[in-house]
């Protein structure tokens, strides 16, 4: 099963190192968590898309990622031990 799931990146209103939190809900070994994240300015396209196996994120409530904007594009990192397992940009 897939769990989609979206954030928007809003620069107006939050610090660069304020994280941003997923909360994930019931996830199975077999499922895999699609985060999409969006800027506030272009809500139509994603600034990128993550994937997270069920397994390595099953244990967790939430997942945290941090957002930079350097020249224009973002630098997303995840916090803890947790990371995708595929990117689509």
């Amino acid at each position: 099963m897939q769990h989609p799931k979206r954030r928007v990146l809003r620069r107006a209103s939050r610090k660069p190192q304020s994280p941003y939190r997923v909360r994930l809900g019931q996830v199975s070994p077999d499922d895999s968590v699609i985060l999409d994240i969006f800027d506030e300015n272009d809500e139509t396209k994603p600034v990128a898309t993550y994937v997270f196996s069920g397994r390595a994120v099953m244990q967790k409530k939430s997942i945290y990622f941090t957002a930079v904007e350097t020249a224009g594009r973002w630098a997303i990192s995840f916090s803890g031990s947790v990371s995708p397992k595929s990117i689509v940009v």
